[in-house]
């Protein structure tokens, strides 16, 4: 699938097993569509695909409806929903609810493998998440949830804060996910209520990361663009160099 012109969408573009979405350098702009508002992922997977790769792309939100959705219907740039794969060379922007909405939802790149419990599951999928540019994104930046080892290096991930409305995280890996997070750079992830942090990266229940903050690029604390944390960590689950068989 390569991309000829730049396009607009008021709904799910799906990519089919084992194919190759290239944008050729182009956007696709994502709106609403005439009756309601954007609901689900810009560009995912088709629900059989279990592989799939996404290349040289723009990806902008149009978005001025501040209405949470949730499970498939939540907002997201680029969802592997089951499925391994690449995505490399894109810039996802502005994938949120308005400017000041506290919806939890709005991930830029997501990867995640559950079950209907929500479960990590096996087979395991194998991401890869590099050279990419996030921006204003509505809670994270980069994410990979449940049965997925992911590669996360050399990407840009800046958030809006400081703000009041939403704590949002930069990279985070949850819930039975294993990761190496390298060479990112990651900005403006800042909660400014003392209720909840917002991190530049989350480690929540991980199957096991490699995440050095020294490995990563982060502002000073004193830089307006810094992060209320650089990094958080809640069970860890030890360091792991995914793909490393």
């Amino acid at each position: 699938m390569v991309l000829i012109a730049d396009c607009t969408t008021d709904t799910t573009i799906l990519v089919p097993h084992g194919v190759t979405l290239d944008g050729n350098g182009h956007t696709i702009t994502a709106m609403h569509p005439t009756a309601g508002h954007f609901m689900g992922a810009v560009i995912r997977n088709d629900p059989s695909a279990t592989v799939i790769y996404v290349t040289n792309l723009n990806i902008n939100g149009a978005f001025t409806v501040d209405a949470c959705d949730a499970g498939n219907d939540r907002l997201r740039g680029i969802l592997l929903d089951g499925a391994g794969g690449t995505v490399t060379n894109v810039q996802v922007v502005d994938i949120r609810q308005g400017t000041q909405s506290g919806c939890q939802e709005g991930n830029a790149i997501e990867a995640r493998n559950f079950d209907a419990n929500l479960n990590a599951v096996t087979p395991r999928v194998r991401v890869t998440i590099s050279d990419n540019v996030v921006r204003r994104y509505q809670k994270t930046g980069i994410i990979a949830n449940g049965g997925v080892d992911a590669i996360i290096g050399r990407n840009i991930v800046e958030g809006v804060g400081p703000v009041d409305f939403i704590a949002q995280n930069g990279i985070q890996i949850g819930f039975g996910a294993t990761a190496l997070v390298s060479a990112n750079t990651v900005s403006g992830n800042n909660y400014t209520p003392n209720t909840f942090f917002a991190c530049g990266t989350l480690i929540v229940e991980a199957g096991g990361v490699d995440a050095k903050p020294q490995d990563n690029s982060f502002p000073a604390t004193n830089d307006p663009s810094a992060n209320e944390k650089d990094l958080c960590t809640f069970h860890k689950g030890g360091n792991y160099n995914p793909f490393g068989d």
